[in-house]
């Protein structure tokens, strides 16, 4: 996928489409898979996980994918393509 972003970017860049992707990292919502995983029998398993692999040591909101998504729909992302904006709370090595 990220290659594709940025092989598609090159491509349409000149006819001035941006071309752009967000990486989520761990999502927490209601009904969503790692709320069930917290919440399950070994939902303390799963938060130590968090804690050790998420360098802010905690699950990410829903609004926080939504303000990337903005900023890339907005003006002041003018002069961004080819971009993929990891969402991950630092977990991307």
């Amino acid at each position: 996928m990220n290659h594709m972003v940025k092989e598609l970017a090159r491509v349409v860049g000149p006819a001035g489409i941006r071309i752009n992707a967000i990486s989520p990292g761990n999502i927490i919502f209601p009904g969503g898979s790692w709320q069930e995983r917290s919440e399950g029998e070994r939902g303390d398993v799963w938060k130590k996980w968090i804690r050790r692999e998420v360098p802010l040591q905690r699950f990410g909101k829903p609004e926080e994918i939504g303000s990337a998504a903005a900023y890339l729909l907005s003006e002041r992302a003018s002069f961004v393509t080819g971009a993929i904006i990891p969402v991950d709370g630092g977990q991307t090595r």
